[in-house]
């Protein structure tokens, strides 16, 4: 590095670096990073050192998918969550006989589930105000 005349002489006293090796991170042509590595001795540093670079390119493409995986299960897993309460509201009204007690109850009970909330309200249009019908503490 003290030999490269378009380093900064002082960066690398600074640093304590004599040797740098900065590779880009491709992947498919296009550029995802950069890494960059420094050390004490003025020595050049191996092919197998530089080929480092490409796995770490695939680490960051695993990592990357196993991102984008973790993201579609948890939009599955609640995407589920919300057709089960739907299902379960629904096998209530279809029980209930005209009543709409049940069916709040189960709504309430549901939406305080899957919101991870400590209570839910239902409130009912009345006149211009509105009022406030049931409250259903989380239990635990």
């Amino acid at each position: 590095m003290l030999a490269d005349p378009e380093y900064s002489r002082e960066l690398a006293l600074a640093g304590g670096w004599r040797a740098v090796l900065a590779v880009p991170l491709l992947r498919e042509g296009k550029p995802v990073g950069a890494l960059s590595v420094a050390k004490a001795e003025p020595t050049p540093f191996s092919d197998r050192q530089i080929q480092f670079a490409d796995q770490a390119v695939i680490a960051i493409e695993n990592v990357r998918l196993f991102e984008a995986e973790q993201a579609r299960t948890r939009e599955l897993s609640e995407s589920l969550e919300q057709q089960t309460a739907t299902s379960e509201v629904l096998q209530v009204i279809s029980t209930s006989r005209g009543e709409l007690e049940p069916v709040f109850d189960a709504m309430l009970a549901n939406a305080t589930r899957i919101c991870e909330a400590k209570f839910s309200m239902l409130h009912l249009r009345d006149g211009d105000g509105l009022r406030s019908l049931e409250s259903s503490p989380k239990s635990g």
